[in-house]
């Protein structure tokens, strides 16, 4: 951690929780900090619970593990559902521009309905 100005020694004595559980969590998860923390049997419980409080969403890549290599075998995976003929296929990461492009296109959706279909378009308000 020295790389990056980080005296671990120091923080634990001064008793700097926060920026230990901040550094913690901001591992990969392929580190053997994140592989003993899921194969602790004390902690097991309390993860499952976490885990399971997580609404139901498909798994997405953070941005900064999101290499060219990560989107080549993305696209390779997906080729390969649509070939077998599934309709799950796994997306790339969520970003607040792709949030803002979602919400954009809702409203130039809601516009035209409201310009096709007046007397409808209340009900298609958010």
């Amino acid at each position: 951690m020295q790389v990056y100005g980080v005296d671990l020694t120091a923080w634990w004595q001064a008793r700097r929780w926060r920026d230990l559980l901040d550094l913690i969590d901001q591992m990969p998860p392929a580190s053997r900090t994140r592989e003993a923390i899921f194969n602790d049997d004390a902690n097991a419980d309390a993860l499952l619970d976490a885990e399971l409080a997580q609404p139901d969403e498909p798994f997405r890549p953070p941005m900064r593990s999101y290499d060219l290599s990560t989107f080549l075998l993305l696209r390779i995976s997906n080729q390969l559902t649509a070939v077998l003929g599934a309709d799950e296929f796994l997306e790339g990461p969520r970003t607040a521009v792709d949030t803002a492009r979602d919400r954009r296109r809702s409203a130039e959706a809601l516009d035209i309905i409201r310009m096709a279909t007046p007397a409808l378009a209340h009900y298609f308000e958010p």
